[in-house]
């Protein structure tokens, strides 16, 4: 899956979902309470939190970024990789 800017689903510091989300490309900079299903690729950002688990064809965590499980979705078909 190729990045699109466009798409780009931005959760700002600050800011809390309750519940899953599913999305193109994800910046994390606040906190979920839940999974995050994201196609393309997932920017989580410093003091960012995703309570539940993350799966992303591409993925940046900063230092300091709580996940609380991560595996990598191979193409369309939400199959986690290796």
């Amino acid at each position: 899956m190729v990045f699109d800017p466009r798409k780009l689903t931005v959760i700002e510091q600050n800011c809390v979902v309750d519940g899953d989300i599913e999305c193109h490309a994800l910046r994390l900079l606040g906190k979920i309470n839940g999974n995050a299903i994201v196609d393309s690729f997932a920017d989580i950002e410093e003091n960012a939190e995703i309570t539940g688990e993350l799966k992303a064809g591409s993925v940046r965590i900063a230092m300091g970024a709580k996940v609380g499980k991560f595996s990598l979705i191979n193409g369309r078909d939400g199959k986690a990789g290796r």
